[in-house]
C-alpha cells in the first residue's frame, strides 16, 4: 500500500512540474496586458472594451490576465488552471450575462476533467469540454497564483 501511495505521489509530482513548465512557456510567449493564446486553443469571446479590469474577492485582486486554480463548487479540489479572461458583469458567456462575483476565465489545463460546469453553454458541459475556451466561473472559486513566486 505505501509503495502504491509513493508511486502516485511520484505522479501528482511530475504531473506538477508539467503543468509549471507549460504555465512558464505560456508566460514567455505572452504579454501579461492582453488574453493569453496557445497553441490548439480557441476564444470563445472578444476581450472586453470596459474598465473592468480588477476585482476585489476573499482578500485578493484578481485581475484580467492573471493565472488561476478553478476550484469545484464546494472549493474541495482544484479541477483546472488557467487565466482570468474578463470580470465584468456585463459580458455574456453563453447567452448570459457573467453577472456580479463571477469572471470568464480560459481553462488551460485541465485536471478534473468530468466536473461539471456550474453554467453549461453550446457544447460545454464539463470542465474537460471547455479546454482553451472561457467560461463563466464563481470568483470566490477562482484562486490567483504566481507560477514562479
Amino acid at each position: 500500500m505505501i509503495s502504491e501511495y509513493e508511486e502516485s505521489m511520484a505522479k501528482m509530482k511530475e504531473s506538477l512540474e508539467e503543468l509549471k513548465a507549460e504555465l512558464a512557456r505560456m508566460k514567455q510567449t505572452s504579454d501579461p496586458n492582453t488574453p493569453h493564446e496557445s497553441l490548439g486553443t480557441q476564444q470563445t469571446s472578444n476581450q472586453p472594451s470596459s474598465s473592468w479590469t480588477s476585482t476585489n474577492v476573499n482578500d485578493q485582486t484578481l485581475q484580467v490576465g492573471d493565472d488561476v486554480l478553478i476550484k469545484s463548487e464546494n472549493a474541495s479540489k482544484i479541477v483546472a488552471t488557467g487565466y482570468v479572461y474578463g470580470i465584468d458583469p456585463s459580458l455574456e458567456i453563453g447567452k448570459q450575462c457573467l453577472g456580479p462575483n463571477w469572471c470568464e476565465v480560459n481553462i488551460q489545463v485541465v485536471i478534473e476533467s468530468g466536473e461539471k460546469l456550474l453554467r453549461p453553454h453550446s457544447n460545454l458541459k464539463t470542465i474537460g469540454d471547455a479546454y482553451g475556451s472561457n467560461i463563466a466561473w464563481p470568483c470566490q472559486l477562482v484562486q490567483r497564483f504566481d507560477l514562479f513566486a
